[in-house]
């Protein structure tokens, strides 16, 4: 159903909508001059926000005004992205489209080979979306210049996710894509066994994972003491820093939040000549124990066995090796073969697939740990993305398209009968928390003050108020079309694009 095309008047009254809806002349300067480029306060650089799908940002309260509004040639049901005052978005009429964030402005447009479903994902100063044509775009952000493209044997109708240097998306060949974000090169696929009419709707999201190995070069020349030396360890999740220090003297330079290591040095830097090593991590105290062997210098953290390697020229250490134990990056796809699979992703290998009782078309989200998706089999499922064993589950009495979304310890639902459900993470309690007036197939958008942005078939884009176990609408605004879009937040501006054709922009 999401498929089909609306079909639209193209009348003569309907023709003079198709234009860029522009703030009057003399204001619009006014603002052109106060506002800064970049208009948003937070990038919304993918589909839900974020890899893990939080759909959580920073927006203006209701009630908003419309800023401004562009109209493209065909229906749209991708949802925008916004990234360093752009924002992208894909239309059914072939189009990817780069607009100026603050003004509506046309940067540029791109023409693909068939509508575009997907959502674009912006990464490396690219923006990478699918298109029906089986093809996976990256797009340079400042002219719409191709960088790389990626055919696939199906239509591309999923968001890709972009994590830890890769591109990870679904085709309707029943294969799942890795790809290297920078160059486009297939690093694996997998094929999914299934009747040749099934195919993926749902996009995936992906669970960064630990790297095993991180070198950085000492602060220095390497040719005496390392007496004062320290090396910062840039790695994914910026734990370690690590510094020598002199007859056990000198203040730990290390940042709040990383755990510093500081190795004890009792005379000249040399391999024999280290003592210690010891470690703060914020107000708790973990033990890290130092062997020496040759030029290598072995610094164990005893409690979790986390494990890092110096060594160098002589015994000067003038390299550092970290390497932590732990798993890759895991990313997880849902498909219309019923199951749910965990895909390991350095190499594919699959680490789990759970199985419901039918089709899978919406979008995962995953908060502490549990992977939350639902089925057409009219049920929210909780798996354990470290097990792949179900730790929630719970009856919809009704089918959904919109994603789950937690806040504050409740997973919302959006149901395609309008009906907005609330689930007590907790105690596993239920709650109609707000009844739309008709389908809703858009993901809500969640803002830090607790307003949720979500559109609806009845043509509009409401704000529901979410907290103390209830929900009410402050405000809403009438497009011209069913609103199939997931909203974008950035801080100071709400985005939303319409099956009329039309983005729109809304602040206060």
């Amino acid at each position: 159903m999401m498929e089909r095309r609306e079909k639209r008047d193209r009348s003569n009254r309907d023709r003079r909508y198709r234009r860029t809806f522009f703030l009057p002349g003399a204001l619009l300067l006014l603002l052109c001059l106060l506002v800064p480029g970049n208009v948003a306060a937070d990038d919304w650089p993918m589909f839900m926000k974020d890899r893990s799908h939080s759909s959580r940002g920073e927006a203006p309260r209701p009630p908003l005004k419309v800023k401004w509004e562009f109209a493209t040639d065909d229906s749209i049901f991708s949802s925008p992205v916004v990234y360093g005052g752009r924002l992208f978005v894909g239309s059914y009429d072939t189009h990817l489209y780069a607009l100026d964030a603050g003004s509506g402005k046309l940067l540029w447009r791109f023409k693909t080979g068939g509508e575009i479903l997907s959502t674009p994902a912006v990464y490396n100063d690219r923006v990478i979306f699918g298109s029906k044509d089986g093809v996976v775009y990256a797009l340079d952000l400042k002219d719409g210049t191709v960088a790389w493209q990626y055919k696939t044997e199906g239509r591309v109708l999923t968001s890709p996710v972009v994590g830890d240097g890769k591109v990870f998306f679904a085709s309707n060949d029943l294969r799942i894509y890795a790809l290297n974000g920078k160059s486009g090169k297939l690093i694996w696929r997998v094929n999914v066994k299934d009747y040749k009419y099934s195919g993926f709707y749902s996009s995936p999201a992906y669970q960064s994972g630990v790297k095993e190995v991180t070198e950085i070069i000492t602060a220095g020349d390497g040719s005496g003491s390392l007496k004062g030396k320290h090396f910062t360890l840039n790695t994914l999740n910026e734990d370690y820093y690590v510094w020598y220090n002199s007859d056990s003297s000198g203040t730990d330079p290390s940042p709040v939040g990383r755990i510093g290591i500081e190795v004890a040095i009792t005379g000249g830097a040399s391999a024999s000549s280290v003592a210690t090593a010891t470690a703060a991590v914020l107000n708790d105290h973990e033990e890290f124990s130092v062997s020496v062997s040759g030029r290598v210098l072995t610094v164990t953290n005893s409690a979790v066995g986390d494990v890092v390697d110096a060594e160098g020229g002589d015994t000067n250490f003038e390299s550092f090796n970290v390497r932590r134990q732990g798993v890759d990056g895991i990313v997880f796809q849902g498909g219309k073969t019923t199951r749910f699979y965990a895909f390991n992703g350095e190499n594919r290998a699959r680490e789990w697939a759970y199985v419901t009782l039918s089709a899978i078309y919406a979008s995962p989200t995953l908060h502490n740990g549990v992977l939350y998706f639902t089925s057409n089999d009219r049920t929210v499922y909780g798996v354990d993305t470290s097990t792949g064993r179900a730790v929630f589950i719970k009856p919809l009495g009704g089918w959904a398209y919109s994603s789950p979304v937690v806040y504050r310890g409740i997973l919302y639902i959006a149901l395609k009968n309008g009906v907005l459900k609330g689930f007590n993470l907790k105690n596993g309690s239920e709650k109609v928390y707000f009844n739309f007036p008709d389908e809703v197939n858009s993901t809500m958008a969640v803002s830090g003050n607790g307003v949720a942005y979500i559109g609806c078939e009845d043509h509009k884009l409401y704000a529901i108020e979410l907290g103390r176990g209830k929900a009410r609408k402050l405000w809403s605004y009438k497009t011209r079309g069913g609103v199939h879009s997931s909203p974008a937040l950035t801080g100071d501006m709400v985005y939303v694009a319409s099956k009329d054709g039309s983005i729109y922009a809304f602040g206060r």
